[in-house]
């Protein structure tokens, strides 16, 4: 019998910009402004993610549950 594993196990934390934004898109996010309002964030501390600063490990991981959860519900 197959062992279901958590996603997180198996997903992989590295992210680049186009990545992430095709990712925060695909979430419902129209721009990073949005993205910023629903962490409670600022859009300059969005903004330097990938350049500055790197990705935080919790935002590829999150914004894939976004995902998931929103292919879920239309099946409802």
């Amino acid at each position: 019998m197959q062992e279901n594993k958590p996603f997180y196990t198996t997903l992989s934390f590295e992210l680049d910009l186009d990545e992430f934004k095709s990712l925060y898109k695909q979430a419902g996010f129209k721009n990073k402004n949005e993205l910023a309002k629903f962490l409670d964030l600022s859009h300059t501390t969005i903004n330097m993610w990938g350049s500055v600063t790197p990705f935080p490990r919790y935002i590829k991981p999150l914004l894939v549950c976004m995902i998931q959860a929103q292919e879920n519900l239309k099946s409802f």
